[in-house]
């Protein structure tokens, strides 16, 4: 794991108060092989920009809907599933 300087570096020019989030290795080293090639500077930048989109798409789907839109809830898409199943069955196909 990093010792968090690439996230130091990479807030040095903003007001913006900021924690430190320890992450695996592994996912680390995914993360630098994906910053290569982009616009992102550090790994930091690009996880935070990541966070930044999943949890925008998380909260629109819950203002829209009415209901958690998480992507993570699991719950969700067991009753997603079992509407699937219900419609194909009605339908002739299962």
């Amino acid at each position: 794991m990093t010792d968090g300087s690439d996230a130091a570096d990479s807030r040095e020019d903003t007001d913006e108060d900021t924690t430190n989030v320890a992450i695996r290795d592994s996912i680390h080293e995914r993360v630098a092989a994906r910053v290569e090639g982009t616009d992102f500077e550090t790994p930091a930048e690009y996880v935070e920009y990541t966070l930044e989109e999943v949890l925008s798409r998380v909260e629109e789907g819950s203002t829209t809907t009415g209901a958690a839109a998480d992507p993570l809830d699991r719950e969700n898409d067991d009753e997603d599933n079992e509407e699937v199943e219900s419609r194909l069955e009605s339908l002739g196909y299962l």
